[in-house]
């Protein structure tokens, strides 16, 4: 975020700022913290859960996943963020990862 105003500044001093997904996040944090550099905003899918259309994530979600990277159990993490943050189903989860393991067999 810090490398947005000094772009903004080296361009003109304002910009319209362009982000998608996570991106469209620190786009509107720098939109919201730099006000009048930042003349139009346009966001792409940006990760935000506004209604009830799908479940939240578990309260602690955080936590467990920074304890499993702590632990060095990464598939585990992929799989906890996969599942409780993107929604995927674990049949589907299983299956990818029998196709991953299947494909690394045969390297």
């Amino acid at each position: 975020m810090e490398d947005i105003e000094p772009l903004i500044n080296e361009a003109g001093g304002n910009s319209l700022l362009f982000g998608s997904s996570s991106g469209a996040v620190l786009a509107l944090e720098a939109a919201n913290k730099l006000e009048d550099k930042v003349t139009k905003l346009f966001m792409y899918e940006p990760p935000f859960i506004i209604d009830e259309s799908r479940p939240r994530v578990p309260a602690n979600y955080v936590q467990h996943l920074n304890n499993l990277i702590g632990e060095g159990k990464r598939n585990e993490a992929v799989e906890y963020y996969m599942s409780e943050a993107l929604g995927i189903p674990s049949e589907c989860l299983q299956l990818t990862t029998m196709i991953a393991i299947h494909n690394h067999q045969k390297y």
